[in-house]
């Protein structure tokens, strides 16, 4: 019996398109890709980082991706990403970079450098202002968009959570995005179509359930979706964390002002007092600060608060009134 997974999961695509064995798979996956953006179709691909479980790494902190070369060298590299905001624009950036850079050594020609195209597949939204759920970005020059600076930078998005059966993209590209989306309900009768008429997707359903029924396989499934689920909730905890640590520190800063204005009025300040209260980012002393001030007779004894916190300026005011 079939176990389900998610078909869009990074493991289960780098087993897809990574296996030496898939790639025709991985040749018609780029090529719908390719022409869902009007670039000319690649007759040959080989896969780089060839998936291996025996030798497969249990390292959580890996990344798992696809890289590949196609017959003219252009190098592919094909990620799938679980969580992000715009700031996975700037990683996408920086691998397309380093994938770039890594093709050359010091003292090799620039010559030798060959275009790379990286393919993200994203299960998240990335550009709310764009309706498109495949976008690709080329360099162009700024006022004259036909004058490309070079092929050799070209880097896809394509947006998961924004496919619909009604959206209008290049076939082959809809028929994976279909798969990707409903694998697990092949009962339907558009998914029953889908793998009658398409033989690569029907090949690429075949792996999926050699995939589900192998014991070694799911196991790395799980362990990989329990530490991308810890990730999630450590983040969520964190962003939590700074939420709190920001009203903090603005109830700490809206203290200090509060004292400074008080202690302007009665006393006269040097750089250095307003430098002693600013510095501190003791709730508890600015606190105690605001409570003394009110009784105060001079500035010191204050300042002094900050300056030896241990000092016990919490006496009892009865038959004290204020200045």
């Amino acid at each position: 019996m079939n176990r389900y997974i998610d078909p869009t999961s990074d493991i289960f695509i780098i087993y897809l398109l990574g296996s030496p064995e898939n790639k025709l798979i991985l040749l018609d996956f780029i090529n719908s890709v390719l022409s869902d953006s009007g670039f000319e179709r690649i007759v040959d691909v080989e896969v780089k980082n060839p998936f291996n479980i025996k030798t497969f790494s249990y390292d959580k902190m890996s990344i798992l991706d696809v890289k590949a070369t196609d017959e003219n060298d252009r190098v592919y590299d094909i990620e799938v990403q679980t969580y992000g905001n715009e700031i996975f624009v700037n990683r996408s950036i920086y691998y397309w970079a380093r994938n770039y850079s890594n093709q050359i050594v010091e003292g090799d020609n620039y010559v030798q450098l060959k275009p790379v195209i990286c393919i993200n597949l994203l299960k998240f939204k990335l550009f709310d202002d764009i309706d498109k759920i495949h976008t690709c970005f080329i360099p162009f020059e700024k006022d004259n968009k036909n004058i490309p600076l070079t092929d050799h930078f070209q880097i896809h998005f394509i947006e998961l959570p924004k496919f619909s059966e009604k959206i209008k993209i290049e076939e082959s590209l809809f028929d994976w995005l279909l798969f990707f989306k409903n694998e697990n309900d092949v009962e339907e009768d558009y998914m029953e179509t889908l793998l009658e008429r398409n033989k690569i997707i029907k090949k690429a359903h075949e792996k999926y359930k050699a995939f589900t029924q192998d014991e070694k396989l799911r196991d790395l499934y799980e362990a990989r979706l329990k530490y991308q689920r810890d990730q999630s909730t450590l983040i969520e905890v964190a962003e939590k964390k700074g939420e709190i640590k920001g009203k903090i520190e603005g109830i700490i800063e809206k203290s200090q002002l509060t004292l400074l204005k008080q202690m302007k009025k009665k006393f006269n300040l040097s750089d250095t007092d307003e430098k002693i209260i600013l510095n501190c980012k003791d709730e508890l002393l600015l606190d105690t600060a605001l409570d003394e001030i009110l009784f105060a007779n001079d500035k010191e004894s204050i300042l002094r608060i900050f300056n030896n916190p241990n000092v016990d300026l919490h006496c009892s005011r009865i038959n004290r009134e204020p200045i």
